[in-house]
């Protein structure tokens, strides 16, 4: 006989010795503990189990419904791309592009005089112009601040600061100020900002 038939056996005998008070108060205990050691012993770990099952197929199904997404909009991806790039390129354009802070700032004084020239305004002079205190960069950017000073007369410094906030590089007009001159000439000075990204520019 095996040990384990012989415990049973031994423990069908301790049984049968008790009287027949002991076993009922052991049935008792067994019909109270029964139910608890289920619940503890089946009940529960199968409920964790359906929960966890519940969980994994409820992530399954999520990503199965991105990735059903993704696949209806693959068509318009490329398209959404060139237009992304080409968002990036017209934003990059707003932006001077050179490498360091002299060629920035010669490409924003080259740009300056080819608009004066372009709208009848004689340019005569683009300095360099620190920031004032307490002000701050716009995040990720270098201002590329001149004082330009340029003559005409009046329709001339309006065409001039038009094409100015109208070109394709971002130039802000942060001061300006105008002198009556001989024969309707205006002498015009503006301080003028630029930005090159600061990643860029080393």
């Amino acid at each position: 006989m095996t040990p384990r038939f012989e415990s049973l056996e031994r423990l069908r005998d301790r049984v049968r010795a008790l009287s027949t008070r002991d076993r009922r108060a052991l049935l008792l205990g067994l019909l109270i503990l029964g139910p608890a050691l289920g619940w503890i012993g089946i009940v529960r770990p199968w409920q964790s189990a359906l929960a966890s099952l519940a969980e994994t197929a409820g992530a399954e199904e999520s990503l199965l419904q991105r990735e059903r997404a993704l696949l209806r909009e693959a068509p318009t991806l490329p398209g959404r791309l060139s237009e992304a790039r080409a968002t990036l390129a017209r934003k990059e354009a707003r932006l001077v592009q050179s490498v360091n802070p002299a060629l920035a700032e010669a490409e924003v004084v080259g740009l300056v005089e080819e608009l004066a020239r372009a709208n009848r305004a004689l340019f005569l002079e683009a300095r360099s112009v620190a920031l004032g205190v307490g002000e701050e960069p716009p995040p990720g950017l270098i201002p590329i601040r001149l004082n330009v000073r340029v003559e005409s007369d009046f329709e001339g410094i309006l065409d001039f600061l038009h094409a100015i906030e109208s070109d394709p590089l971002l130039i802000r007009v942060v001061g300006l100020s105008m002198q009556a001159g001989e024969s309707g000439v205006m002498n015009f000075m503006a301080v003028i900002e630029a930005y090159a990204s600061r990643e860029e520019v080393t």
